[in-house]
């Protein structure tokens, strides 16, 4: 066991045990960090790397990976420890909400001619800040805005979709990252949470658990949302009421989640304070809005169509968000607009049917912010009614910037640009035209106008640049700050947040809480930004700090005289290296498209090696190529051991992430397919047995949904199996039944991948000895576990909640089977040592 740290970072290896020898080294690492807010970690346990069992070095090529023996499924979730402390006297209530993938400039506020005309409010009655950043990527932001520390020294620097085996990568806030919520419970606070978690492990999002990072059991007494990335706000296909699912088989027409994450965060604040009116809450609502699918309420929807701006195109719009942002103060007035993003080309250069599509999908983008701003008017309007705003402290934040992942073209299909590597099928998509931003499409925005909700930075959602780190907030504290609706201009991370609210709180971050001791905050209190003196023109406290997102890496320092800022935008498969390096004085620069890397080698070369000192501090090696890199690296062999046939019963549903396992063509989502890593075959079976009798009619089972999915069914006498890939069907032709018992298996084969987790198979359909066989195209009912994806999971009898087949639900709702399944059973392909 060592650290060997030579001048070349590339060559840098860290192997880790739990050895005492290794203590000081990796106390020293942590001592040596130059991030802001970060000291010296009070108990070894809380130093990073400590106890791993693997190698790290700065690229993964060259590390190996290793996993702590985990939670067994089954284990019971052990509840918060009770309250310690009753809250100070005078604590406020605190809400925070968190918008998803909301870019730059998409609110009024900062720029938009979108209305949301009740989060202007709050920024009329509070402060906007301009130079407020976070982790580029949904999961880590959110594990930083709860525990004041950086994502990778969380646990999660990367989506919490993939575990691929190292301290910073591993999907889940660790149990030694306290979170805002437990801090806040154990100090008097009741604590409630609706709308989106995303961090829990894919593998951990099932009915048997384990549950230790589950919201009730990281610190919130109530919690109402979904566990994954993405949902379609029409149909979700999983919704919990703390650690049980809710059970749905139909939503009525213009639901939308938003307004239910809404909803639910005033009844739980209403009981909370019915029971107690004394006791301060502590409200996350973090609503999926407005991440893709872009489907928002129908009159939003219906509203921004009638004024038709949109079909001015891209440029025009971006062009009129920069000068609003530059009369309003809200940029500097030297701000430079960068040109379009590499790829985007201008709106005139549209043909006139790619303009009309992309019109409409820019339409449903904007009532989605429209149904995100009209779902927090119902909180703020009810916490203003009930006369408890004036002590409430409001905090409002995107967790990154606007998307790429609709590619070019945009998509009907938003799983469809993910897989298929941004190609999407435009003439498809035309066809769906008039049918975007309803429950019968899952919608993304082209590249072009993510160019325009990150205005006026540059880059996307996933990178270090401008446009993926920085994003709005809104900070509301009634009676404390004096000069509302103004803007500080001081840079803040995202992991400035909690310590600014404990700081406001009068509470004490934990050095130990469940008897484990806690990393120390990493972030840095703003609350002299608020109430302090003079805090419009204070000098600027978090003064440096690190970024890094899938291989892009940046870090900011301020010395007083220039806000420096070097970032890479690497490409994916080569190596990392000091010459990826930009350099930009964000003083003079704001955007970052004057790049004095040549000219300023020196200072390159500082901010290079204060990067590898922050990325050894937190936890932030080894470096991945790439986003696909790690959603498809190596997973924990001992998840191998669900790989089991299951058999269901009439009107049960099997979770996606439990059924996954056992029909994943192509691609295991719990481990490589290098040689010696677990992982199946591919290949599988489902066997049924039914009875029939002359006029019986219904599901027999349906896995997935309207985008992706399989459905078997009985209609008129026949058994048809249809799948549904990026929502064309394909149909095996019908086999006729004869009343009586129905011995029914289909066993499919898989074919080559041609993508990820992308590709054809051959289904053979066979009913009392008579088969029916044909390939299946661009087979991806097994999506990859990684994205997490909104697909509804395994049902039998029914067709739950999103419909494989429209056509079915048009004419018979969840068209439950009118005879009798005696069961089902699963039986993935048998596995590969």
């Amino acid at each position: 066991m060592f650290i060997k740290k030579p001048a070349r970072e590339r060559t840098t290896t860290l192997v880790v045990t739990s050895s005492p020898r290794l203590l000081p080294l990796l106390l020293g690492i942590v001592a040596l960090s130059t991030q802001s807010g970060v000291t010296a970690a009070a108990d070894p346990s809380t130093a990073a790397y400590y106890g791993f069992g693997g190698t790290v070095a700065p690229a993964a090529g060259a590390s190996t990976p290793w996993w702590p023996t985990p939670t067994p499924q089954g284990t019971p979730a052990v509840p918060n420890p009770p309250a310690a402390n009753n809250a100070p006297a005078g604590a406020p209530n605190i809400v925070v909400v968190l918008a998803d993938d909301l870019g730059y400039s998409d609110l009024g506020s900062f720029g938009s001619e979108i209305s949301t005309p009740n989060l202007d409010k709050l920024a009329n009655n509070g402060l906007r800040f301009r130079n407020y950043t976070t982790h580029s990527l949904c999961s880590p932001t959110r594990a930083a805005l709860l525990t004041g520390i950086n994502g990778h020294s969380a646990g999660v620097g990367f989506i919490a979709d993939s575990n691929p085996g190292y301290p910073g990568y591993a999907g889940e806030i660790q149990q030694n990252a306290v979170t805002l919520a437990e801090t806040l419970h154990l100090n008097g606070y009741t604590t409630i949470a609706t709308g989106k978690w995303h961090l829990t492990q894919v593998a951990d999002r099932v009915k048997d658990g384990p549950y230790n990072s589950w919201p009730l059991q990281r610190g919130f007494d109530k919690f109402y949302g979904i566990l994954n990335a993405e949902t379609h706000p029409q149909h979700p296909d999983a919704i919990y009421d703390g650690n049980s699912r809710v059970q749905v088989n139909q939503y009525p027409n213009g639901f939308n989640t938003s307004d239910l994450w809404a909803s639910k965060a005033i009844s739980y604040v209403k009981a909370a304070k019915t029971a107690n009116p004394n006791k301060p809450f502590f409200l996350y609502f973090a609503d999926n809005a407005v991440h893709a699918p872009l489907n928002p309420d129908p009159d939003l929807l219906a509203a921004v169509h009638a004024k038709g701006q949109y079909s001015a195109g891209w440029d025009a719009i971006r062009q009129a968000r920069y000068q609003k942002q530059l009369s309003s103060g809200l940029i500097p007035a030297n701000t430079t607009l960068p040109p379009l993003n590499p790829g985007v080309s201008s709106w005139s250069a549209l043909p006139s049917d790619k303009q009309q599509l992309f019109t409409r999908y820019q339409e449903a983008y904007a009532a989605w912010v429209a149904t995100l701003d009209r779902s927090f008017g119902q909180l703020y309007n009810y916490l203003e009614s009930s006369g408890q705003l004036n002590n409430t402290i409001i905090v409002f934040a995107s967790d990154n910037g606007g998307s790429q992942e609709g590619g070019l073209n945009g998509t009907t299909i938003a799983l469809e640009t993910l897989f298929l590597a941004g190609n999407t099928n435009v003439a498809f998509d035309e066809t769906r035209e008039a049918q975007i931003g309803g429950p019968q499409t899952s919608p993304h925005y082209p590249l072009g106008w993510a160019t325009v909700s990150n205005t006026p930075f540059r880059g996307y959602k996933q990178q270090t640049v401008g446009g993926g780190r920085r994003v709005p907030l809104i900070v509301s504290w009634p009676g404390h700050i004096a000069d509302n609706g103004n803007i500080r201009t001081q840079f803040t991370h995202v992991t400035d947040i909690a310590p600014t609210l404990l700081d406001i709180a009068g509470i004490q971050h934990p050095t130990v809480y469940n008897g484990i001791p806690t990393k120390p905050i990493e972030g840095t209190s703003f609350r002299y930004l608020l109430d302090g003196s003079n805090p419009a023109t204070a000098a600027e406290q978090h003064t440096q700090q690190y970024f890094e997102l899938a291989g892009n890496r940046g870090y900011y320092l301020n010395d007083g005289t220039h806000a420096w800022y070097a970032v890479t935008e690497h490409t994916a498969g080569t190596a990392f290296s000091a010459s990826e390096w930009q350099l930009y004085d964000l003083n003079q620069d704001f955007t970052e498209t004057q790049n004095l890397a040549s000219a300023n080698p020196s200072q390159v070369t500082a901010l290079d090696s204060a990067f590898t000192t922050a990325a050894w501090a937190h936890q932030v090696y080894p470096l991945f190529q790439g986003s696909t890199a790690i959603s498809t690296s190596q997973q924990p062999a001992y998840l191998a051991n669900r790989i089991q046939p299951i058999t269901v019963s009439q009107g049960a549903w099997v979770d996606q992430s439990t059924i996954l396992p056992l029909i994943s063509p192509y691609w295991n989502p719990y481990g490589s397919t290098a040689a010696g890593a677990i992982h199946t075959a591919g290949n599988y079976s489902i066997n049924a047995t039914v009875n029939y009798n002359a006029g019986n009619q219904g599901i027999i089972f349906a896995e997935g949904g309207d985008d992706l999915g399989l459905v078997l069914y009985i209609q008129n006498g026949n058994l048809i199996l249809q799948n549904v890939a990026f929502g064309v069907p394909t149909s095996l032709n019908p086999i006729p039944l004869t009343p009586g018992t129905q011995n029914i298996s289909l066993n499919f084969t898989a074919g080559a991948p041609t993508g990820l987790g992308v590709g054809n198979g051959l289904a053979t359909l066979t009913v009392n000895g008579s088969s029916v066989s044909g390939q299946l195209p661009s087979w991806l009912v097994s999506l990859p576990s990684d994205f997490g994806g909104p697909l509804d999971g395994f049902d039998v009898g029914l067709d739950r909640r999103a419909p494989v087949s429209w056509t079915l639900y048009n004419k018979y709702g969840t068209f439950p089977y009118t005879g009798t399944i005696s069961q089902v059973t699963v039986t993935p392909g048998v596995s590969q040592p």
